[in-house]
Order: C-alpha cells, then structure tokens, then sequence
C-alpha cells in the first residue's frame, strides 16, 4: 500500500460526497481511503457506509465526537500506506493530487507541499533541499503563512511511527501545524511544488472562527514555540517574531483585569525573547519590519498598562 488518505468528518454531509468522489477519482490507484466519522449528527456516517460498502479502498471509522486530532490520530492508528495525506471533509483535490505530491520522489525522511486554491493567490518557490538548507525552505513557507495546515503536504509514515508522532489531543488550535513542526524537526529533505492541485473551501463558521480563551490560545502559542525552537537560528527568530504577534494579539483582546495581568507575563516574556533573538540578517519581508518597527513603540515603557494600552492601537 503506497498512501492512506485520512479524512476526519464532523457533520460534512453537505460536501462529503464532493471530497470522496474526488480522492477515489485519483490517477493511482494504489491507496487507501479512512473515513473517520467524528461522531456526526446529520447524515454524515450514511454516506461514509454507503462509500466503504462499494469500494474496498474505503474503510469507514466511528466515534464518539471527540474533535479532530483525536480523529486524525484514530486514521493514524489504522493507516497502513508507506505514506500519509490527509484531506478536510469540505475540500476536494484534483485527480492527479497523490500523483503530484509522490512526484517528488519521497522517502522516509522527507516531506513534500503542495499549493491549493486559496481566496488568494499564492506563488510557491519550487524548493527541493536536503540538509541545513531544509530549515531555510521551512521559513520561507512560513513567512508564506503556508506552513501550518496538513491537508497540503504528504508524510512518511514510517518516520511518523518511528518518533511516536500524534496530534495533540489537548489542543483545539494550531493543531495541524504543531503536528507538522514535530515531524520537520526530523526530516532531511523539503520538496515545494507550486502546481495546486487541493481545493480548500472557506468556511464561514467552524472552529477556524471560534473564539478560544485567552489561557488556551497562549498555551498553543507555547508548544508551537518550543517546537520550532529545535530547528535554526532563523527558524528559532520566526517562531518568536510570530509568538510575539500572537501573544499581543491575544492581549490586545483582553479586557478583564485579571486575564490582563495574566496574558502580560507571556506577551512581556515574548518580548525578551523576541529581542534575543533578534538579528538584522532575519529581515526578509515587510512582516519582519512592521513586527520590529511596532514593537520597539509599545515596549518602550516598562508599564503593563501602557503596553495593553497600546495594543488596543497598535497591532504588532
């Protein structure tokens, strides 16, 4: 078995149908495709059983609703493909996606993205780098906001069991992206193709749009950091400039006293670290400069309530 296409689906009926017919249209053939129903309450789990009773390539999980890492980890329990790909419910993929994504010639210490029609246009450098140079490939596709979903990428799966890698199960945000910054702390080699070949459907509502507590968001931003910090230096510099703009973000929308002060102590901790880290060579796009220019105006006093002040003006 070369691929497992894993598909979490909570409550998708409406596109579902759209998404599988288009996994089992794929040019090859030699994959197999794990629904795995997150305990949906319209008429989602019919249409899996109606799929997985007509193709043998479709095998058709059931759960209690548990949230989508937890059904993610359940497809990668069961996965028996050399390789892993995963897609959303409410997405589709074009017949050649798994040709495409194998077409960069994967290995067990590799990973291959590819580009998906977005609600911009985004243009990927073409990228295959093994080595120190994967670190710098991995910034720039960050700095592309391009870094974090699974759906656009391919993964070895024996490099996923071999370092026990799952989706944490504590975590409603950023899930996807720590997952992905877990395995690229061990791959030797990046691939970038700039063909899209993914649909990627916006929502207007869903767990993208969800307000988080302020505790829960920071804690994200924390694991997202430590992961990231094992890769380069400039990787390491990214991850704070983002943490930081996140971290203000949060607090920015704060307003409670006692949420204030606690949001405070990770935003002024973001900061230290944010300005260690710190090296005029990491300058590569205008994010880079806003995040330093913005900053250095609402750090600038040492109070909590002028930075919280600022904030509610300034976003860094």
């Amino acid at each position: 078995m070369t691929v497992s296409v894993i598909i979490p689906i909570y409550n998708a009926a409406q596109y579902l149908a759209e998404c599988i017919d288009s996994v089992l249209g794929q040019t090859m053939s030699d994959f197999e495709l794990l629904l795995v129903d997150d305990g949906s309450t319209d008429e989602s789990a019919e249409i899996c059983e109606r799929y997985a009773a007509r193709d043998s390539r479709v095998r058709l999980f059931r759960q209690s609703n548990a949230g989508v890492s937890v059904a993610r980890n359940r497809g990668l329990d069961h996965a028996r493909g050399a390789y892993v790909v995963f897609v959303d419910a409410d997405d589709w993929v074009d017949a050649d996606h798994l040709e495409q994504l194998l077409a960069c010639g994967m290995d067990d210490e590799s990973i291959c993205f590819t580009n998906a029609y977005l609600d911009y246009d985004l243009q990927l450098e073409e990228v295959d780098v093994s080595g120190i140079r994967c670190s710098r490939a991995l910034a720039q596709l960050r700095r592309q906001t391009y870094f974090g979903w699974t759906w656009n990428k391919i993964f070895s799966r024996k490099l996923i069991e071999r370092h026990h890698l799952r989706f944490n199960e504590n975590m409603r945000l950023h899930e996807d992206e720590l997952f992905s910054a877990e395995y690229c702390v061990f791959v030797s080699r990046v691939c970038v193709r700039n063909r899209r070949t993914y649909h990627y459907r916006i929502q207007d509502s869903g767990l993208l749009h969800s307000k988080k507590p302020s505790a829960e968001k920071l804690y994200c931003y924390r694991k997202l950091h430590k992961t990231f910090s094992s890769l380069d230096a400039e990787n390491r510099y990214l991850t704070l400039r983002i943490h930081l703009s996140c971290c203000c973000h949060t607090l920015r929308h704060c307003w409670a006293p006692d949420n204030v002060r606690h949001t405070l102590m990770y935003v002024n901790a973001a900061y230290s670290e944010y300005r260690q880290a710190f090296r005029k060579e990491f300058m590569r796009d205008e994010r880079d400069y806003k995040v330093a220019r913005r900053s250095r105006w609402v750090f600038r006093y040492k109070s909590g309530f002028w930075i919280w002040l600022s904030l509610k003006f300034i976003n860094v």
